[in-house]
């Protein structure tokens, strides 16, 4: 794909291209006024920048490009043919350099050992069974048979 997304133009139609005599085009019916129409506007604009962006960027990549290798020696007639085709380099997916996979992300291992979360959650556990000891133990005696059941009760 080449050439760049035409930059906007208001004397134009955004929805079929002909010229505008007024904000209603007579070719399309598309109605161009309103906020609608300002955002095809804008989107138009944006897209015009970014397909001139697109085309420096490959620009560049094939600025950078090495030259293309020379073409290999014909082959004498009689020699026989590799067994195999030669493998394609890494990434390879289709019959042009800009086909390239990008490489795949960096995947990290979560480090060894229990997890900072998992060890204030256990920590907050014990100390609140701890507490609940504490707390059955010095009121006790203060409370009733029927607290002492509902105690036992929950406990278990």
């Amino acid at each position: 794909m080449s050439g760049s997304f035409p930059a906007p133009d208001r004397q134009r139609c955004p929805a079929c291209g002909t010229g505008l005599r007024s904000p209603h085009c007579d070719a399309c019916g598309a109605d161009l006024v309103g906020a609608e129409a300002d955002e095809i506007w804008a989107i138009d604009l944006e897209l015009h920048r970014l397909s001139l962006r697109r085309e420096a960027m490959i620009g560049h990549l094939r600025a950078d490009a090495p030259a293309a290798p020379a073409a290999p020696p014909a082959p004498t007639p009689g020699a026989r043919s590799p067994a195999r085709p030669p493998v394609p380099p890494p990434g390879w997916v289709g019959a042009s350099a800009q086909q390239l996979r990008p490489p795949p992300p960096a995947v990290t291992a979560p480090a060894p050992g229990p997890e900072v979360s998992s060890i204030l959650l256990g920590l907050g556990t014990a100390l609140l069974v701890a507490a609940a000891v504490v707390f059955a133990a010095v009121s006790w005696s203060r409370l009733g048979a029927l607290g002492q059941g509902a105690l036992l009760v929950g406990l278990t």
